[in-house]
């Protein structure tokens, strides 16, 4: 069967909300992060440049309820969104959260919970 593109127009903003690996804290040239990577292929598969923005911050925590907040990078993801994410109007959005908050013993429920829906703050 053929693959079929559920996406007909292409991709022209893309944001990364996310910790130190989405803002590149190992990569050695910033051309080496993995979401300028994704940026990269992307725009190579679609023929037009998207336009990313890395919104990513070293010892970020999801939220403030994260038992690691106190210790994080302000504000939180929840605390930015809407400023980070919603305010650029991006048509693709990356989500890459969890590091911190797991190894601050954030429990998988409450993580769920803290995680941002930017496209249902909206309405």
């Amino acid at each position: 069967m053929p693959r079929k593109d559920l996406r007909p127009e292409p991709f022209h903003t893309m944001v990364a909300l996310g910790e130190s690996h989405v803002a590149g804290a190992c990569a050695t040239e910033e051309r080496r992060r993995w979401v300028n990577i994704v940026a990269e292929l992307i725009s190579e598969f679609q023929g037009v440049p998207v336009i990313l923005h890395n919104k990513g911050i070293g010892a970020n925590a999801i939220s403030p309820r994260s038992p690691g907040y106190a210790s994080s990078a302000k504000p939180s993801a929840l605390e930015r969104y809407r400023e980070d994410v919603i305010a650029l109007e991006p048509d693709l959005f990356i989500l890459s959260y969890g590091l911190n908050d797991m190894r601050a013993g954030m429990p998988p429920e409450l993580y769920g919970q803290g995680m941002p829906c930017p496209y249902s703050a909206r309405t």
